[in-house]
């Protein structure tokens, strides 16, 4: 069976759903000596929710829907795994 990750937020009442075949696309708030936001993808592991938790991002799911999501992990209020 397939492990998820459900998070909650802050700010509204959605939760995000995030599971082994989720493709999760971060964005620093930080820019490369370029001037380029950093982005770069996060792994699926049991250290996802301390990789959004340490620092701000505001992330991603990527999936085939047509709606582009962006969450901020500073609003994240709670995780939970399930299986």
């Amino acid at each position: 069976m397939m492990k998820k990750l459900e998070i909650s937020f802050s700010d509204t009442d959605e939760k995000a759903i995030l599971d082994e075949d989720s493709l999760i696309i971060a964005i620093d708030n930080k820019t490369t000596a370029d001037d380029l936001t950093k982005c770069f993808v996060l792994e699926f592991d049991e250290d996802l929710p301390d990789k959004l938790l340490k620092r701000p991002l505001m992330f991603y799911i990527y999936d085939d829907l047509p709606i582009l999501k962006l969450y901020r992990s500073v609003y994240i209020s709670a995780y939970q795994w399930k299986d």
